[in-house]
């Protein structure tokens, strides 16, 4: 999910909780869901902290390569060490 993504799904919690509704109905990739607001704001924080760890590893490789000397270094560097485990919903 987009950082717009993730504030426009925080809003609808936020207005859901806001005006106690119990259910929030998300789209993810064409289908959409229903399930509580807690648990929509569960798998929201998860998401949101999956995608600042994954934003600090990316940040972290991009100075790491900025810094290499060589062609060789950069060709050899691997830029897909140190990500978080991918979430898994079961929903």
């Amino acid at each position: 999910m987009t950082p717009e993504q993730r504030a426009n799904y925080k809003n609808s919690i936020d207005a859901a909780k806001l005006l106690n509704i119990e259910e929030v109905h998300p789209v993810f990739n064409g289908i959409q869901l229903t399930m509580s607001t807690s648990t929509a704001e569960i798998a929201l924080a998860q998401i949101q902290i999956y995608a600042d760890r994954c934003y600090i590893v990316t940040e972290t490789h991009k100075a790491n390569v900025n810094a290499l000397d060589s062609i060789e270094a950069v060709d050899n560097y691997d830029i897909t060490s140190g990500y978080p485990e991918k979430l898994n919903f079961n929903i």
